[in-house]
């Protein structure tokens, strides 16, 4: 017999000897390249977003059953969606804004459970040993042993952890009809397994591991605690704008109202002024931020107050304003206000819906119409201002409410005129009053049209108010602009105010 496998074996190699050879002289046809593996199937993807099977997946095991009743009555995407941030914030406590390892890791898990333990008949997450893995990870140690069990001879499973709050430091396993069922644990490692083993009731120690890792959180260097300080803003008016989104009312301290005017900006996007009055300069150490976060679904936000897009503070008359820009794309925000002190705590101080405007630039139109305080030219060559309209700095007025005398300044741009050869355009501009004491009354017109013809597609104009006006009315300038080189309908716009004793 041995000689005929020695035999069998120096003919294998003759043959593969044989073949090598022939390979060298003679080259193998090309084979059609191999198709890459499908991905493999990611639990995230599938139930980490605001489906139903959010609460019945692995994220059930980390939620108290308040939580899982709590999510399975929401049937209003925006509201699960909110529900899934803040449950996952929760958990990142000190961890740097956008990130929360904690989120990847036990979802990670959840992956390698499928891939170990999926040999069970279940979901490999939804295994006794999935789970655990799932809310402590891997074990220091995997021993098997032969174990007695109340059905009799059986084998047994013991991992071990090291000490850490909620964490057995031994955890017990028995097979049983081919599975590896939940057995016992200890607080020691070296304690021996128990004289029987048999299925228990486990729930009281996945609570416990559950609590420990949702209050694990993330340990930072003083560098990155820091850090953490400063833009810990961000974290915040990310979730207070995700309440927004989910219908919900976040708690504002001292609310302010701010106002947002829009202009053209590169490609499909729309430059926001935002303005925030303010009763005063602001305290040393603190600034003023802001977030607009979409509500397109794809967990999208901007954020103000930034050292790319900073708010600028600046004296008004009797009070201060913070002014900051940025483009975005067009469509519905939460916008959310606060403000910062140096320790990275924030104070809110406004929570609502915001609707950024799309600006056809093919359509007679104009840009929102700012009620400025003050209007300067700006020099020829001089640095661009997220506060230029054309080639003047406007200085927004804080609110929409004048002293009786003032004098303020209407400043827009005009959008889809046409142009001579020259370059220039021919508009004709018509400026009416109209004011009303009570609100249900009828707007009454304030003295004559004014008409303006203009040649440039942006335009600051001055206006005082009248002494003899009522003191406590609303009124507002109705805008008319036609186009002279076009023809066709005129563009009306209607900019409102009210006076003050």
């Amino acid at each position: 017999m041995r000689k005929l496998a020695r035999t069998a074996g120096v003919a294998v190699l003759a043959a593969a000897t044989f073949a090598l050879a022939l390979a060298a002289e003679t080259p193998p046809p090309a084979k059609p390249a191999a198709a890459p593996p499908p991905p493999k199937a990611s639990l995230r993807d599938a139930q980490d977003r605001p489906v139903l099977a959010f609460a019945q997946g692995p994220a059930s095991l980390l939620m108290t059953p308040q939580e899982v009743l709590a999510y399975g009555k929401l049937v209003d995407l925006g509201q699960r969606r909110g529900f899934i941030e803040r449950f996952w914030g929760s958990m990142a406590v000190n961890c740097l804004p956008g990130t929360n390892p904690l989120r990847d890791q036990y979802w990670q898990r959840a992956d390698e459970a499928m891939v170990k333990f999926g040999d069970e008949g279940l979901p490999g997450w939804a295994t006794d040993r999935g789970r655990i893995y799932v809310l402590a990870g891997p074990p220091e140690k995997e021993e098997p042993f032969a174990a007695k069990a109340t059905w009799g001879d059986a084998r047994g499973l013991a991992w071990t952890y090291p000490e850490r709050p909620g964490v057995p430091q031994a955890i017990y396993f028995v097979e049983q009809r081919g599975r590896w069922v939940y057995a016992g644990a200890s607080d020691t490692a070296a304690a021996a397994p128990p004289a029987t083993l048999a299925p228990g009731q486990w729930a009281e120690n996945v609570q416990k591991m559950a609590t420990a890792f949702r209050s694990t959180g993330c340990v930072l260097t003083p560098e990155q605690a820091a850090e953490r300080a400063r833009v810990a803003w961000r974290g915040t008016l990310y979730d207070e704008a995700g309440k927004v989104l989910a219908g919900e009312k976040p708690a504002v301290a001292q609310p302010i109202e701010p106002q947002a005017w829009f202009f053209p900006a590169e490609g499909d996007s729309t430059l926001i002024w935002l303005a925030v009055p303010l009763d005063g300069p602001l305290p040393i150490g603190s600034k003023l931020v802001a977030m607009l976060r979409s509500d397109s679904g794809d967990d999208v936000a901007y954020a103000l107050g930034t050292d790319d897009f900073p708010f600028e503070v600046r004296p008004l008359v009797d009070r201060h304003v913070g002014l900051a820009a940025r483009p975005l794309p067009p469509g519905k925000y939460a916008l959310v206000i606060g403000r910062t002190a140096e320790d990275g705590t924030t104070t809110l101080h406004h929570a609502g819906q915001q609707m950024v405007a799309r600006l056809p630039l093919d359509t007679l139109r104009t840009t929102s119409v700012v009620l400025a305080q003050e209007v300067s030219p700006v020099e020829a060559g001089g640095a661009r201002d997220p506060f230029q309209i054309g080639s003047w700095r406007v200085l927004p007025r804080a609110d929409r409410t004048l002293k009786r005398g003032d004098k303020f300044w209407l400043v827009y741009k005009v959008l889809g005129a046409a142009k001579d050869a020259a370059g220039q355009n021919n508009l004709q501009v018509t400026y009416q009053f109209r004011g009303r004491m009570q609100p249900t009354a009828q707007w009454q017109p304030i003295g004559q049209p004014i008409v303006r013809d203009l040649t440039s597609d942006t335009t600051a104009i001055e206006f005082p108010t009248s002494p003899q006006w009522p003191p406590t009315a609303e009124y507002r300038v109705e805008i008319l602009v036609a186009d002279k080189l076009a023809g066709g309908a005129p563009f009306k716009i209607e900019v409102p105010f009210a006076l003050k004793p």
